[in-house]
């Protein structure tokens, strides 16, 4: 552990160099190509053309990247990583006239074409890297289990366990009757209650249905997903322990017949407890990140500048080649 803390403070505070040195690496310039470059790669994967908001994202994220991947390069994190060194002695095959030579040969090649500083695999790598190095903290903190009782507090209604139900159902089938369904759903509907059939021998008196007859602790977002939100609203005024019905789902017509109700509950932490410390854990990582990022990004100078007639090529080659067709588009790059 104090291994991994050393080697975090030294990927993590800025090394000494040079003031003309740090001038130049401290400018970052998102040129007029990069922005349309990163508008129409925006359009490829929603295929809609960015809001304001979205451009601003977009800015943000390249900045924050750019950051990461200099001040990794800055502390070495390239130097004896194997994913850095494999990638390298990959490329250096494919481009090398004599591909056949000693891994360490094929190493030196790349290196000497600048391959290091210009393959996207690597710099996502090190951008990776350098983000799960910043999300670390400088002295750890154990959770206890007073910050996940705060975190169960917090997040009452979405870790509440949902009411529920147990029901079995008869299903009947329109299309298949050859006409409305409800009149022989009410002709049955008096049949089970006149005759007290039960709910493990109902299902046989209707039509087959895909789903099965009985549903055990369904939600009310559950019974919407299968037979519509009409469905569920109806389900909740049904008393237990009797038939119901004619209700109507997406299908067709349903009797039912409500074995067990289960009210909202909250969960004990036991039972939630791991995934509150990955929760947790993830929340903290995630600020620490922010802080990092906002603390780097005083260290630079940003210069954005717009696209010009040349750059909004790019641009417009990216939109959609029909309005009749805003679905997503994406395109293979070399080494994605």
């Amino acid at each position: 552990m104090i291994g991994g803390l050393l080697f975090t403070a030294r990927a993590w505070h800025p090394p000494r160099v040079s003031a003309e040195a740090s001038a130049e690496r401290r400018t970052i310039v998102l040129s007029g190509t990069r922005m349309a470059q990163l508008r129409a790669g925006w359009v490829q994967q929603t295929g809609r053309p960015p809001t304001a908001e979205d451009d601003r994202a977009l800015v943000d994220k390249a900045i924050e990247d750019e950051i990461l991947y200099r001040e990794a390069l800055a502390h070495g994190l390239d130097r004896d990583d194997a994913v850095v060194r494999n990638r390298l002695i990959e490329l250096a095959r494919f481009v090398s006239e004599s591909p056949d030579r000693d891994e360490e040969s094929l190493l030196h090649e790349a290196l000497a074409l600048g391959l290091d500083r210009s393959d996207v695999v690597i710099r996502r790598h090190l951008i990776q890297t350098m983000r799960l190095f910043a999300r670390q903290p400088d002295v750890p903190r154990p959770i206890t289990d007073t910050d996940l009782r705060e975190v169960l507090e917090r997040e009452a209604d979405r870790l509440r366990t949902p009411a529920a139900v147990t029901l079995t159902h008869v299903y009947l089938n329109e299309s298949r009757r050859g006409g409305p369904a409800a009149g022989d759903a009410q002709t049955l509907l008096a049949k089970l209650r006149r005759e007290r059939i039960a709910p493990d021998q109902a299902p046989s008196l209707g039509d087959p249905f895909p789903v099965g007859y009985r549903l055990s602790h369904a939600s009310d977002r559950d019974l919407q997903k299968t037979f519509g939100a009409s469905f569920a609203a109806a389900v909740r005024d049904v008393k237990p322990a009797q038939w119901a019905g004619p209700i109507r789902s997406s299908y067709g017509e349903h009797l039912v017949w409500i074995e067990e109700r289960f009210p909202a509950r909250m969960p004990v932490l036991e039972s939630v407890r791991a995934r509150l410390v990955e929760e947790l854990r993830e929340a903290r990582g995630q600020e620490r990140l922010r802080e990092r990022i906002a603390e780097l990004r005083k260290r630079y100078t940003v210069r954005v500048e717009q696209p010009g007639p040349a750059d909004l090529a790019i641009q417009r080659a990216a939109a959609p080649s029909s309005p009749e067709f805003p679905l997503p588009r994406r395109q293979a790059f070399l080494g994605d």
